[in-house]
Order: structure tokens, then C-alpha cells, then sequence
């Protein structure tokens, strides 16, 4: 990415590393997604710390912060505390790398009548016989 925008999102990572330390002091390892502009920022500044480029451990951290998000958005639709009605969340668009999160309101979609939806109670379940209660109803 650094060789892409220039030395910004060199000076970017070492601005947020900056912030880290200046948050929890010592840090013990640095897992970043596989992004030139980390390993060029922390040998620019000589960053002692453990540094690992990976997918794996950063998608750990997307997938809870999406988990986290999602659970939010239950909370919210279940008990409203927002200050905006639940109609104006119907979608959640978010950038971890910006920082931003974007929001689509239900009236940008077409409604259209599911006769499949809510038919839980159905003998047998979602249509397919093999769903179905055996013959002697246990």
C-alpha cells in the first residue's frame, strides 16, 4: 500500500504506533495485516517490538469487532436507546482502515411480500419431508 499512496500511510503507521504505545506503554507483540506501509514505518523508526504480517490474527480482530457490532445491533433493535429511529440502521457499511462507518436506511429498499417468511410451524419444517416429525408424532 505505501508504494501506492507514498510515504502517507508510512507516516500513518508510525502516527498509530505512536498512539499505542502512548496508550498501553510496552507492547509486546504488533500483528498487522500484510501491508508494506508497518514494515516500512517500524524499521524506519527502529520499532523493537515483535512484528508478525499476517491474515490470520488481524481477521480474528475484524471478525470480533463484526461480532461485537452485530450484538450491538440487537441490543439497539430490542431495547431502542438510539437517539435516531432502528429504520435509519438497515444497513451498516464499516471501514476498520478509515475508521468510518456508513448507514443505509430501510425506505432504499424495495419491499416485496415472502410468503416463505415466518412458516417455522410448518409440517414439515421448511417444506422438505425428511424435516418432518415422524409418523408418531414424537
Amino acid at each position: 500500500m505505501a508504494y501506492h499512496i507514498g510515504d502517507q500511510g508510512v507516516r500513518s503507521a508510525i502516527a498509530i504506533y505512536g498512539l499505542a504505545k502512548q496508550a498501553v506503554g510496552q507492547i509486546g507483540a504488533i500483528f498487522t495485516d500484510a501491508n508494506s506501509c508497518y514494515h516500512l514505518a517500524f524499521a524506519r523508526i527502529g520499532a523493537n517490538e515483535p512484528h508478525w504480517q499476517t491474515k490470520a490474527e488481524t481477521h480474528l480482530i475484524e471478525s470480533s469487532n463484526a461480532s461485537f457490532r452485530d450484538m450491538l445491533e440487537l441490543i439497539a433493535r430490542t431495547f431502542p436507546f438510539r437517539h435516531d429511529a432502528n429504520e435509519l440502521y438497515a444497513r451498516t457499511t464499516f471501514s476498520l482502515a478509515a475508521a468510518e462507518e456508513d448507514y443505509t436506511p430501510e425506505s432504499d429498499f424495495d419491499r416485496d411480500t415472502d410468503t416463505e417468511l415466518a412458516r417455522g410451524e410448518e409440517e414439515p419444517l421448511l417444506g422438505i419431508p425428511a424435516l418432518g416429525r415422524p409418523k408418531d408424532g414424537k
